[in-house]
């Protein structure tokens, strides 16, 4: 199967994935703005990643502008962010974020994969380190009011450093998918 890989990575994390997805699967790897132009015609499944930012899906618009040629593939959504993909509430939580960022039943027929990333503190711009500064006061005070969470935790505990959680063996879901197995 001829596989696509389109990523949009702001820090490294989905672009490492991608990179990753494209050696295990022999498929074409594209950041976002050159992937806006191509030609989607002859692949069998365009993988389309993105990092989570602020409840956003950094390649949102890419899926919306192109939905039309991506109903003609088999696609699949990967996410890139903090929370642990192995805590069913993160994956909800996840999911639903995702459904509110695109249009009643967009999402449909596209396979979704949830990754973990990474984030250095000290390379975020001044509006995502003022964005992380509040959400941690909101994760402390929910967890005052209503008890810890992973979701609290994983905030709390990565705040202010560096911490990376990428895992290549991650993929093997995904990339099986992409080959059609």
């Amino acid at each position: 199967m001829k596989t696509l890989v389109v990523y949009a990575s702001k820090y490294g994390a989905t672009e490492r994935y991608a990179r990753w997805l494209g050696e295990e699967t022999g498929g074409k790897v594209l950041e976002l703005r050159e992937a806006l132009r191509a030609d989607l015609t002859g692949y069998d499944t365009v993988a389309v990643g993105g990092g989570l930012y602020a409840g956003g899906f950094a390649a949102a618009d890419f899926l919306k502008k192109r939905a039309a040629e991506l109903k003609q593939v088999r696609t699949a959504l990967f996410t890139v962010g903090l929370s642990d993909p192995e805590d069913p509430a993160n994956v909800s939580h996840i999911r639903s974020e995702l459904e509110r960022a695109f249009p009643a039943g967009m999402l449909s027929g596209i396979r979704q994969f949830h990754l973990r990333g990474g984030m250095d503190y000290g390379k975020l711009g001044p509006l995502y380190r003022v964005m992380m500064a509040m959400f941690k006061k909101m994760m402390e005070k929910k967890e005052r009011d209503e008890g810890p969470t992973a979701e609290g935790r994983g905030v709390l505990e990565s705040y202010g450093k560096c911490v990376d959680f990428t895992d290549r063996s991650a993929l093997k879901p995904l990339a099986a998918y992409c080959r059609g197995e």
